[in-house]
């Protein structure tokens, strides 16, 4: 519901295909009243039910229209297997001969080609999309064009013109909608790119005032709880010696000497900053916005909280 969506600044909508009407109002009076949305593939396409609407429920608010399966897609020979075209000596993705049962390709790519906050350090890059829905944009708010179908060695084919990526504003909210199920693309690549890509997308929201900085690689997760007079940081270790393998874990690797920067709440203080696993007392230091401390180390979990006045 919006009285429950009210108190987060964003709301991520991975591939939440089926929706209701009353959610769907809920997520456009809390973008409307500034809210900010990640959306992708397949949300609102489908009803609570999940029979599939004609459009998105969310159509208006992302400003895209979902296009049945184009002409030149539903005649692939196979998805992702592309052929020679006779009249040509590039690879094309389709031919002349309709295949019944057509449907988008599965092993596809995105590439960025507009300057956006969403898209820093991503021009000219192509990203993994996997599956994908086609859309129209209404309002010219596409930041990047998926690509045909690649398989494995085979060469990617034309730009098929639909928007891959769609970033814009609705009331006094964000939304940034992704073509693809980004996250069964990194699921199956790991890709950097689509890592980036997210990360933008949080920071375009936020005005870059993210709410914790840790400096930790990507297998430590980090969680925030905000309770009225103390703020907690969790972190989970994954860093073990089967990172490489399949086998059991027996040993978590530390890190050591580990920098978490917490923005301080407008009109509070932070008077004294605690490791409670391992009880050992910090020292916050002040930087502008936010707090710093450094945990001397970080073995399977932690739980850092902040007391504030």
């Amino acid at each position: 519901t919006y009285e429950y969506m009210k108190h987060y600044r964003i709301v991520c909508l991975n591939n939440m295909a089926c929706m209701s009407e009353d959610q769907i109002a809920a997520i456009e009076r809390y973008v409307d009243r500034g809210g900010n949305i990640l959306v992708t593939h397949e949300t609102s396409l489908y009803d609570e039910r999940g029979v599939r609407r004609r459009n998105f429920g969310l159509a208006h608010v992302l400003g895209v229209d979902f296009v049945q399966f184009p002409q030149q897609f539903t005649e692939q020979i196979a998805p992702g297997y592309p052929v020679k075209d006779k009249g040509r000596k590039d690879w094309v993705m389709w031919t002349d001969v309709p295949v019944p049962g057509g449907k988008p390709p599965t092993h596809s790519y995105m590439k960025i080609t507009k300057e956006h906050p969403v898209t820093d350090g991503l021009i000219g890059k192509l990203l993994p999309i996997k599956s994908h829905v086609y859309v129209n944009d209404r309002n010219d708010n596409s930041l990047g064009w998926q690509r045909g179908t690649s398989l494995h060695s085979h060469p990617l084919g034309d730009e098929t013109g639909f928007p891959a990526v769609v970033a814009g504003t609705y009331g006094k909210g964000k939304f940034v909608y992704i073509a693809g199920d980004v996250g069964e693309a990194y699921f199956d690549s790991q890709s950097i790119r689509l890592r980036n890509l997210v990360e933008n997308a949080i920071r375009w929201f936020v005005d870059g005032e993210l709410p914790v900085k840790v400096a930790v690689p990507k297998n430590v997760e980090i969680a925030l709880h905000e309770g009225k007079d103390r703020l907690i940081v969790y972190l989970v270790n994954f860093i073990s010696d089967a990172m490489e393998t399949s086998e059991e874990i027996t040993e978590t690797i530390p890190l050591h000497d580990v920098d978490i920067r917490i923005k301080v709440p407008e009109g509070r203080s932070i008077t004294e900053a605690t490791a409670l696993r391992s009880k050992k007392s910090l020292v916050p230091e002040i930087q502008g916005k936010y707090c710093k401390i450094t945990l001397p180390r970080l073995e399977e979990f932690e739980l850092v909280s902040f007391e504030l006045s």
